[in-house]
């Protein structure tokens, strides 16, 4: 691997680690609403709280995937840029 590809996987490399972010956020905000579910089950809270927090994260759930699907059109890009590098640095006639 040339210093030429390894520079180009560096964003490859940094959009992968956002994907992750924004798909460990997501699982974090499932879990809470995981656990106060079970304390609206318990009796803890009001019907209309956990309604409330229900709407709230399914808002943030929405915006999760649209951040997602940003990091993804980003990525797809950068494979692009990456694939249209390593044909560029082919000579001509060489298959």
């Amino acid at each position: 691997m040339n210093n030429g590809t390894l520079a180009l996987m560096i964003p490859v490399l940094g959009l992968f680690i956002g994907v992750l972010g924004v798909f460990f956020s997501g699982v974090h905000k499932l879990w809470k609403l995981r656990i106060d579910a079970a304390r609206a089950r318990s009796g803890a809270g009001e019907l209309a709280e956990v309604l409330a927090s229900v709407d709230a994260l399914r808002a943030e759930v929405e915006q999760v995937r649209v951040e997602l699907a940003e990091t993804q059109e980003r990525l797809d890009f950068a494979e692009r840029l990456l694939a249209q590098a390593g044909q560029s640095r082919r000579l001509p006639g060489a298959e």
